[in-house]
């Protein structure tokens, strides 16, 4: 590791241990469920774990309606801010959504270790930019602010 990396882990590490995660119920979920993901074998397995990650920490306490879109959008959001870079996040966060549900529905889907690991790499920074961000925002206002920006 560099010097820099050293930095950045104690940085992230700072920032962690300052949030309270029995009252961040959403991102206890999300940590959970990125953690378990690292113990299964199956993409399959990793990926609904992911995608339930996601789905903790991107969703309202509450919240109906057409998830993944709200999903795919708040995604794309929260890690670009380039208009072509925010659509390119989107449709693949639809595909990830897509292949998700053919997986929990019983359809044979074909996955790659490659779409699986860009799954987990959005999910890293998203958690990543939750805990930065919870300091001064709840849990509900990052995504009320993501909706109206």
């Amino acid at each position: 590791m560099t010097g820099i990396e050293i930095s950045e882990f104690k940085n992230f590490w700072n920032v962690f241990n300052k949030i309270d995660l029995i009252q961040s119920a959403p991102l206890n979920i999300a940590i959970s469920r990125f953690n378990y993901a690292y113990e299964r074998d199956k993409l399959e397995d990793k990926l609904i774990d992911y995608m339930i990650a996601f789905e903790a920490l991107f969703y309202k306490h509450g919240e109906i309606g057409e998830f993944r879109h709200k999903l795919a959008v708040r995604v794309a959001r929260l890690l670009k801010q380039n208009y072509d870079e925010r659509k390119k996040i989107m449709k693949q966060m639809i595909e990830f959504y897509d292949k998700r549900s053919k997986i929990v529905h019983g359809e044979k889907v074909n996955l790659s270790a490659e779409f699986v690991n860009m799954v987990e790499d959005y999910l890293r920074k998203s958690i990543k930019l939750f805990l930065e961000q919870l300091h001064t925002f709840s849990h509900d206002e990052i995504i009320s602010h993501l909706d109206l920006e």
